[in-house]
């Protein structure tokens, strides 16, 4: 009997020494040392023993999983907690909760490489390129993107304090977090023939977005594209092909290597050529938007104007891990079609432009509008000087009278109150009569105000010359060399026609001058002065 437990309990030795040594082994193996077992059994007892407060097992082995991906030393290579998993799943699908801004790196540390139009921080004031210096009182200097991200995001309708850093100045911004489904297209014709198309970034439904309003804008008589991916951090590959496809011939997007030698290509396989384009870029543009920019730039197919792009020449793929979660590592620099390497340096603009400073690339296209309290149909403008006005960017808010304007201490206008309006009856003219809706104002941010009102004969001239013939409307009565009722003065443009054209006004001009000279001269000359 006692021989028989001797045994056993040899066996359970060797075993025990057996499993020592193959643990052993396997922490030399993935350590690269001897002594790699040893290392790790003395941190972990004096990190679950020694330290101040008792920290779980589970926090502890998922920060282990994070220290090994971080120590691969590249910022978008991290290890994905069950919340980052998630956080980046609703990334990329276009849909989160959170104040809509995308974070980076920047050489001052953490900063906001974009920000969404209209979203949350958009609204508070945070700009692209903000260094972020602390997110509710922790600073950001020794946080991850992911870390940052995860304290940015929230509950919708809870509040996130965001400390930034903008020409050497600190500001505060209290943003409240809302429920945002990104709308990562939009569009409109800028003129008869050229359509315009903003990215926001490349989502899951981008592709599809994208699709339905280059279609529309091609149904609209577009035969030249201006593209947007100013502010654009990139996205899904995938979706990035899909939109090249749409708009590009057949040809070559990006392509890269991985370690083991496999090279793979993206391609683009439009079936017509690619419409003249111009593509407009700046600092926010990242990743799949410089992939975008890089083939059109090397394939000739537009012509790149901007800033230089932020040059995030990186491919991640994203591997699931058990429990829901998941390993983003970094698998090859991607190459441009002409084997460009752009990690770090990103896209050179064909043509350099930069925006005035504090103007958002948002605000450009859009930053004039007309305010009328009728609508277009009553607008006292002629239909080319409406569309002319559309071509040139501006834009239309009708049905809505300027009640008030606001100011900051310097007087300056901030802002503007509009009474929304609906429309009555007729008046004498003939249009319908605006009538208030009571309660309904709203507040416009503005930075200038130019104030029309009527088009009617300026009473002064008339009022102060006795001798002047005018119509009942106030109009100056001339003949067909523009002499008015009193010999020696001649008159033409609107002050005689009432609301007209430039282009009419230089012909009266033109009559009037001969006119004159023939008077005084006593000859009829061909051109005379202007």
């Amino acid at each position: 009997m006692n021989n028989k437990f001797k045994i056993i309990g040899l066996a359970l030795i060797k075993y025990l020494f057996a499993s020592i040594i193959m643990l052993w082994l396997v922490f030399w193996y993935i350590s690269g040392s001897a002594m790699g077992l040893p290392r790790f059994v003395v941190t972990y007892y004096i990190a679950t023993q020694k330290f101040m407060t008792p920290i779980s097992k589970a926090t502890l082995f998922d920060g282990m999983l994070k220290g090994l991906v971080a120590s691969l030393g590249e910022p978008h290579s991290v290890y994905l907690d069950k919340d980052d998993f998630e956080s980046m799943k609703e990334h990329t699908s276009g849909t989160y909760a959170g104040v809509g801004m995308v974070l980076g790196h920047g050489s001052k540390g953490l900063e906001a490489v974009s920000v969404i139009d209209d979203m949350p921080a958009y609204k508070a004031g945070i700009k692209s390129g903000d260094h972020i210096v602390s997110i509710d009182g922790v600073d950001t200097n020794s946080m991850t993107i992911e870390d940052a991200a995860s304290k940015i995001r929230g509950e919708a309708g809870s509040d996130v304090t965001i400390v930034i850093e903008r020409d050497n100045q600190l500001s505060t911004f209290k943003v409240i977090r809302e429920e945002i489904v990104l709308p990562t297209v939009k569009s409109k014709m800028l003129t008869d023939h050229i359509g315009y198309i903003r990215i926001s970034q490349f989502a899951e439904h981008t592709a599809g977005d994208f699709k339905t309003q280059y279609e529309q804008l091609l149904s609209e008589g577009m035969t030249s594209l201006v593209l947007d991916l100013r502010d654009n951090p990139g996205g899904l590959l995938n979706s990035a092909q899909d939109i090249a496809s749409i708009m590009m011939p057949e040809g070559t997007l990006v392509s890269f290597t991985t370690r083991d030698g496999k090279t793979r290509n993206y391609v683009s396989d439009g079936k017509n050529p690619a419409l003249p384009m111009v593509v407009l870029i700046n600092k926010g543009s990242a990743s799949a938007s410089e992939i975008i920019a890089g083939a059109i730039q090397d394939r000739k197919l537009g012509t790149i104007v901007g800033t230089n792009s932020y040059g995030k020449g990186t491919v991640q793929s994203v591997y699931p891990n058990l429990d829901d979660e998941g390993i983003k590592v970094t698998i090859a620099k991607y190459h441009t079609p002409n084997d460009r390497v752009i990690d770090g340096t990103g896209i050179q603009p064909d043509v350099v432009l930069e925006l005035p400073k504090g103007t958002a690339p948002s605000s450009d296209m859009s930053d004039t509008v007309i305010v009328y309290r009728r609508s277009e149909e009553e607008m006292p403008a002629r239909a080319e000087e409406i569309k002319h006005a559309r071509e040139e960017g501006t834009e239309f808010l009708t049905l809505h009278n300027p009640v008030e304007y606001l100011g900051d201490e310097s007087g300056r206008v901030t802002a503007m109150r509009l009474q929304r309006m609906d429309l009555g009856e007729p008046d004498e003219s003939g249009r319908r009569r605006p009538v208030a809706i009571p309660g309904d104002i709203i507040t416009m941010p503005i930075d200038e105000v130019v104030i029309c009102i009527g088009y009617s004969a300026n009473p002064l001239v008339a009022n102060s010359m006795p001798g002047l013939e005018v119509n009942k409307w106030g109009n100056i009565i001339v003949g067909d060399d523009k002499q008015t009722s009193m010999t020696d003065v001649y008159a033409g443009g609107d002050i005689v026609r009432g609301a007209a054209t430039v282009i009419l006004a230089m012909g009266d001009g033109r009559r009037a001058a001969t006119a004159m000279h023939q008077r005084l001269s006593g000859r009829i000359e061909e051109g005379a002065l202007v």
